[in-house]
């Protein structure tokens, strides 16, 4: 949320959108559906972790701002 201004996280991707092109609502819905791929990016040895790196070559088809209020 824009509300949160400083964080120390040490295992976090943080996005934040631009509005005018991408609902928060529907990157979320994305993200949590592609919940299965994202475990295949996982790096690390006894603590995985999907990292920037991994999210770097993650792709996220968008449609069009109006349908994705429809969500």
């Amino acid at each position: 949320p824009d509300t949160i201004e400083l964080a120390q996280v040490s295992n976090a991707v943080i996005l934040r959108p631009n509005h005018d092109f991408i609902s928060s609502k529907f990157i979320c819905y994305r993200i949590n559906a592609e919940r299965q791929k994202m475990q295949k990016m996982k790096v690390g040895g006894v603590f995985q972790v999907v990292n920037t790196k991994s999210m770097e070559s993650f792709e996220v088809s968008i449609p069009p701002i109006k349908e994705q209020h429809l969500v």
